[in-house]
């Protein structure tokens, strides 16, 4: 790789930092999301066992094969949080570009087009990984003892390989709002996806089979059942199965996503649709 694209990835990124700098109240929601839904989701749970008798929890149990109710949410709805928001602001960072005009500029400097649209959230993933940290290590002292554990650095690579696949996903976000203008209905639609059939906060075997084939295709799904391996059934990562899918869904969402990005590119500006808004 020259300098030169070394220089660009740097600018892309360094822009990208002063927003999340600016922007934060994002940061904060994602360290008090995941204990509030958890929390939230626990409380149902709770009015279930009044309601039901200790067949909920039998039940949750012989579904889930996991005894720790609020782990498991806590976990799901960890990933689910930073999962939708790669997707959405990949979206509407590509809007408000189109939208100040300096999207224009951006197309017609010398630099990679690809690379400047899929480098909007990596910032922002970076960002939000490391608020994840701070924000489960009081559960890693009280789950392990110690806030430096095998499990949670292994948990946090997980999670890591596990929205790599999202910039695909992101990158197809960011072609569906070149092509409609509309971000608020590509990120809501992809978000509902994401959310609907990955298993944040349940298991995807309640889903009738054709959606759980579904589910299979989605590198969410298999992220979350990834750190749940490693953090409550204590395999470790490279054991587990859902690994190599998760590495090999990497080019397979990265690379059409990119051909369909460059053919939107090219169409629009070949019918002029694209500098439209």
């Amino acid at each position: 790789m020259s300098s030169k694209r070394l220089l660009e990835i740097y600018a892309h990124l360094y822009k990208e930092f002063i927003y999340v700098r600016r922007y934060y109240s994002i940061l904060i929601m994602v360290f008090i999301m995941p204990y509030i839904m958890a929390v939230i989701s626990s409380l149902l749970g709770f009015a279930a066992y009044i309601m039901v008798g200790e067949s909920a929890y039998e039940k949750f149990t012989s579904t889930t094969g996991e005894e720790d109710v609020f782990t498991y949410f806590l976990i799901g709805i960890g990933l689910f949080v930073p999962s939708t928001l790669i997707i959405s602001l990949t979206s509407q960072l590509t809007a408000s570009e189109m939208e100040r005009g300096t999207l224009e500029y951006i197309f017609l400097s010398p630099i990679s087009r690809i690379l400047a649209t899929i480098t909007f959230p990596i910032p922002w993933m970076i960002s939000i990984i490391a608020v994840s940290i701070l924000s489960y290590m009081p559960f890693f002292v009280l789950k392990f003892g110690f806030p430096f554990s095998i499990e949670m650095i292994q948990g946090y690579v997980a999670t890591l390989i596990g929205l790599t696949p999202l910039l695909g996903i992101g990158l197809l976000a960011a072609t569906l709002t070149l092509k409609i203008k509309e971000y608020w209905v590509v990120g809501n639609l992809l978000q509902g996806i994401i959310l609907f059939f990955s298993g944040f906060a349940y298991p995807i075997t309640i889903l009738p089979y054709w959606m759980q084939l579904l589910s299979m295709v989605l590198p969410t799904s298999h992220a979350v059942e990834l750190i749940r391996d490693v953090i409550e059934r204590h395999i470790s990562l490279i054991m587990s199965g859902r690994l190599p899918i998760l590495l090999l869904m990497v080019p397979l969402y990265l690379l059409p996503a990119m051909v369909s990005y460059k053919y939107v590119l090219r169409r629009g500006e070949l019918t002029g649709e694209l500098y439209k808004y």
